[in-house]
């Protein structure tokens, strides 16, 4: 695979989902910036048309729409979709994506979270639901790792409330693996100083991702009856990019 990449493009991969057919999302290779197409497991992904679009609005942006179309996650899987992508990242990058569960049961640990490189939860970086296990019962983290998450403070709602999150994941104190990871619910464009939380890995750790090709979701204790929609998952190098749709001239160029 050779990479050719535009110096102008901050935005590395997008998928809003609307270019794929209602039904099973496996072998989907719809969006831009990837290098192969989505692996889903059959039984817990679905491309859906959801009842509320789901979009998100900052106070001080344009709203972030949401399309005809959203991925649907309805069942228990540590992979439950992965996708390679483009470019393997190294340096400081962001990752976003909007949020909705239409129906179910908030549980405690109803788990639903884009992992970065590694579904398993140890050693690897991810954001998503974490139902209930918060101060105060918060439902929203992101951690460099498992059982080091940071909370937003808005509780999770069944119905038609969308949440947008957001991520920026580095290395810092000169650490060859990402050991930290900054958390926005909801952001403004104004708010890249002001992270929700930050999750760092203790000093010295050396056993963690220190390259990133790979994004997907994993689910955890969700019941049957469970539906959790995602839509507009953006990976980029600026803050910026994820209160804008992207433009194909704004998107890394990929060759494979």
């Amino acid at each position: 695979m050779v990479a050719s990449i535009s110096l102008q493009a901050a935005i590395i991969a997008s998928d809003d989902f609307e270019s794929y057919g209602l039904g099973e999302l496996n072998g989907g290779s719809g969006g831009t910036g990837f290098a192969s197409s989505w692996v889903a497991a059959t039984s817990v992904t679905e491309v859906v048309t959801p009842a509320n679009s789901l979009t998100s609005t900052p106070s001080d942006a344009d709203p972030i729409l949401g399309g005809s179309k959203a991925l649907e996650l309805s069942g228990n899987q540590s992979s439950a979709v992965g996708r390679e992508l483009g470019v393997t990242l190294t340096d400081t990058f962001y990752v976003s994506f909007q949020v909705q569960m239409p129906a179910g049961t908030i549980s405690d640990n109803l788990f639903a979270a884009l992992y970065i490189q590694n579904p398993l939860f140890v050693g690897a970086p991810s954001v998503g639901i974490k139902a209930n296990e918060g101060p105060g019962d918060r439902d929203f983290m992101g951690r460099s790792e498992g059982n080091r998450e940071v909370y937003g403070d808005e509780q999770l709602a069944v119905g038609s409330t969308t949440y947008r999150l957001l991520a920026k994941v580095s290395k810092t104190g000169g650490s060859a693996i990402y050991n930290n990871l900054e958390f926005w619910l909801n952001p403004n464009l104004g708010d890249e100083l002001t992270p929700d939380g930050v999750s760092s890995l203790p000093a010295g750790t050396t056993t963690g991702v220190s390259a990133v090709d790979t994004i997907g979701f994993r689910t955890v204790n969700l019941t049957s009856d469970d539906r959790i929609l995602v839509d507009n998952i953006i990976v980029s190098d600026s803050f910026e990019d994820h209160f804008t749709v992207p433009e194909p001239s704004s998107i890394l160029l990929i060759s494979v």
